[in-house]
């Protein structure tokens, strides 16, 4: 899709293309991953997935100092790439989102207070969509009384580094005090706070010129073995109890490999309702396996378990199809909403 011009927000292998001007400046903002970065490329087109090769990165990085402060600048890199490119689509959009239509839909159709939104994006599109995106990262609750949990982090938060010190005598301002711990011996993680989304490269808040304290992006590295959250402890909480109680579950443009999340599902004996939303239906049913497989689903292909794969067209579609979604959330009970980048290109064509 193309809005005046302005092409859609990258996704997954397409976030480090260089034809992007938003790509440029952000990679001349990260200069420790100006020597990754090509291997990274040939990978890509050869076939690799940016999760498995950020994934060995991670890895490398037990071993190789170095490669901690690479995987550092890479959070910075994608806060920035997402943020850049996201605002400008909501600008351009005048906030007509797909997501301002799903939400719309579904506070106009049931209680918001039994909704709940996980979102595993950093950008702000549904934040905005939710008039949520200035509150604190420890609030889950939005002004309508729904509630959005973004388990991997987001463009507008940064956390504190509690290892960390900036010493005005040492010359070093946070930036680099944060990336010299990092190659030194590792950040230890602390509270996340609300910052500028729009706040990019040198002006990022690593810290505060004349403080003490230093922060780092809150953000996940994409990898296909996530192993943590990066949010507040108050929405961990808040999402482990909304799991519990979860009868239907919608998956839009999401391929289910987060093994942290699809745990907390494992004390669930009971079955509940899941409506996957992909491009085909080969991909619908490729995610329902891997909720099979992740232990999110126990018997997925139970008689008394109601699944089904929906497709084509992209996200307008699946928006504009509010009867197919009715019938879905018939029993008007506590509903997961998932939002993906990719959600943004899937629709609605139910399988058979």
């Amino acid at each position: 899709m193309d809005m005046n011009g302005l092409s859609e927000p990258p996704i997954a292998d397409k976030l480090f293309e260089l034809g992007r001007p938003e790509v440029r400046e952000a990679l001349r903002h990260a200069p420790e991953i100006s020597g990754y970065v090509p291997s990274l490329r040939r990978a890509l087109e050869e076939g690799s997935s940016l999760e498995g090769r950020l994934a060995q990165l991670e890895r490398d990085s037990v071993r190789n100092p170095d490669r901690r402060t690479t995987l550092l600048s890479i959070q910075q890199y994608l806060g920035e790439v997402v943020s850049r490119t996201t605002e400008k689509w909501w600008s351009a959009s005048a906030g007509l989102t797909n997501y301002a239509t799903l939400v719309d839909f579904l506070e106009d159709s049931f209680s918001p207070s039994s909704i709940v939104y996980v979102s595993f994006n950093y950008d702000l599109l549904l934040d905005r969509a939710l008039r949520c995106h200035q509150q604190s990262p420890q609030e889950s609750i939005t002004p309508s009384g729904a509630q959005l949990i973004k388990p991997h982090g987001s463009i507008n938060w940064r956390q504190e580094v509690l290892n960390a010190r900036v010493d005005p005598g040492s010359g070093l301002g946070p930036r680099e005090t944060v990336m010299e711990l990092a190659r030194r011996e590792g950040l230890q993680p602390g509270r996340i706070f609300l910052i500028d989304p729009t706040a990019h490269g040198d002006s990022f808040p690593w810290g505060t010129v004349g403080q003490p304290e230093a922060y780092a992006p809150a953000i996940a590295v994409p990898t296909d073995d996530k192993d943590r959250f990066v949010c507040a402890p108050d929405q961990v909480r808040a999402l482990e109890e909304a799991v519990q109680a979860v009868t239907h579950v919608i998956t839009i443009g999401w391929r289910g490999q987060e093994p942290t999340f699809l745990n907390l599902f494992a004390n669930r004996n009971d079955f509940f309702h899941v409506l996957s939303v992909c491009e085909n239906r080969e991909a619908g049913e490729a995610t329902l396996d891997a909720l099979a497989a992740g232990g999110m689903l126990k018997d997925r292909h139970s008689s008394t378990h109601l699944r089904a794969a929906y497709s084509g067209g992209g996200f307008s579609p699946f928006v504009r199809e509010s009867g197919a979604l009715w019938e879905f959330l018939t029993d008007k009970g506590p509903s997961i909403s998932f939002a993906d980048p990719a959600g943004a290109r899937m629709g609605l064509e139910p399988t058979t």
